[in-house]
C-alpha cells in the first residue's frame, strides 16, 4: 500500500513538471503572438515554481533562433541585390570586360550605373619657343660681362637678320657667378677655396609662330656664339587649346554613353538621365630640355607632327 502511494506521489509529481514545462513552451508562443496580459500570468507562476534556469534556458534559446531567422533573411535580401551567375555569363557572352560585369552588379544595388569614358583632340604645333643660353668665364668679372655682353649682341643681330621680328627676341636672365675651387687645409677637416674666375650667363627665348624655322634660328644662334640650347617647346594657341577641349570633352561623353549602354543592355534595363557628370581636361607641350651645344654639337630638333589634348568624363546614370 505504501509503495503504490510512493509510486502516485512521484507520478503526480512529474505530471507537474511536465504541465510546467508545457505552460512555458506556450509562454513562448504567446511571445511570438505578442498575447502580453496571458504571458505575465505565465510568467509569475514559472518563477513561482522555481523554474527561472529552465525559463532562461528557453528564453536564450528563443533569442537564438530569432537570431538566425534574421540573418537568413538579410541574406536572401543581399542576394536579391547580387548578380547571379546567369547574369554574369551573359555578361561574358556580351564581351563584357571584367570591370564593366563589376559595375553591373554595383547597378543592381544602386539602380545607377557609373561609367568614365576618356576621348582626345589633337592639332598640329603653332608656336615654338627655342630657349638659348650665352656662357662665359673669365678670371675677371668685368672681362665675363663684356664678352658676354658681345656674344649675345651678335646673336640677337643675326637673328634679326634672318627675319626674326624684335618682339620675338627678348633677353629673360642675366647672372654673374663667382666660381671657387677647393682644397684640403692645412689642418685636419679644414677646407680652403681660391676663387679662380667668373661665370656670366645670359638667357634668351625666341618665340616663333613658323616652326619650320626651329633648326635654323638654333643653327645661327650657334654660329653667333650662343653655347646651351635650354629648351624647345611647341604648343598650341590658347584658342585652338579650347576648341581641342571641347572635342576632347564630346569624345569622352561618347565613350562614356557607349560603356554604359553597353551594362544597361546586359542587365536588360533602359537608361535614363545622368544623374552627375564630372570633366577634367589635360594638355601639356611638347618639350625638349637641356641640350649643351659643345657636347654633341648642333642639336637635331624634330618638331611633333600633332599635339594632343585628353579629357576625362565620370557621368552616374539612372535606369528602370
Amino acid at each position: 500500500m505504501l509503495r503504490k502511494q510512493c509510486e502516485w506521489f512521484r507520478f503526480t509529481e512529474l505530471r507537474s513538471k511536465i504541465l510546467s514545462i508545457g505552460k512555458l513552451v506556450l509562454t513562448f508562443r504567446l511571445i511570438l503572438f505578442h498575447k502580453c496580459s496571458d504571458l505575465e500570468v505565465y510568467a509569475v507562476e514559472a518563477a513561482e515554481k522555481g523554474y527561472g534556469r529552465i525559463l532562461f534556458t528557453i528564453v536564450a534559446l528563443l533569442l537564438i533562433s530569432i537570431a538566425l531567422s534574421i540573418a537568413s533573411l538579410a541574406l536572401t535580401l543581399q542576394s536579391q541585390g547580387t548578380l547571379s551567375e546567369k547574369q554574369l555569363s551573359s555578361s561574358a557572352k556580351l564581351g563584357l570586360p571584367s570591370s564593366l560585369a563589376q559595375a553591373i552588379q554595383s547597378a543592381l544595388q544602386t539602380k545607377t550605373i557609373t561609367v568614365t569614358g576618356e576621348g582626345e583632340a589633337s592639332a598640329p604645333p603653332e608656336i615654338a619657343v627655342v630657349k638659348l643660353s650665352v656662357e662665359t668665364f673669365r678670371e675677371n668679372a668685368s672681362d665675363a660681362q663684356k664678352e658676354n655682353f658681345e656674344i649675345t649682341s651678335r646673336v640677337i643681330n643675326m637673328l634679326k637678320q634672318a627675319g626674326i621680328a624684335e618682339d620675338q627676341i627678348e633677353t629673360t636672365s642675366f647672372s654673374l657667378t663667382p666660381i671657387y675651387e677647393y682644397s684640403y687645409g692645412s689642418k685636419y677637416g679644414e677646407t680652403e677655396k681660391t676663387l679662380v674666375g667668373y661665370r656670366c650667363v645670359n638667357s634668351i627665348k625666341v618665340t616663333l609662330e613658323n616652326i619650320s624655322m626651329v633648326g635654323e634660328v638654333i643653327d645661327i644662334a650657334i654660329a653667333a656664339g650662343a653655347n646651351r640650347v635650354s629648351s624647345v617647346s611647341f604648343s598650341l594657341r590658347d584658342e585652338t587649346v579650347k576648341a581641342l577641349q571641347l572635342q576632347a570633352l564630346a569624345n569622352a561623353v561618347s565613350s562614356a554613353y557607349s560603356k554604359a549602354t553597353a551594362i544597361a543592355e546586359a542587365l536588360g534595363v533602359s537608361l535614363k538621365e545622368p544623374l552627375t557628370i564630372s570633366t577634367s581636361t589635360y594638355y601639356v607641350p611638347r618639350l625638349y630640355f637641356d641640350v649643351e651645344v659643345a657636347a654633341v654639337g648642333k642639336p637635331s630638333i624634330t618638331p611633333p607632327s600633332e599635339l594632343s589634348v585628353s579629357a576625362s568624363v565620370t557621368i552616374t546614370y539612372s535606369f528602370e
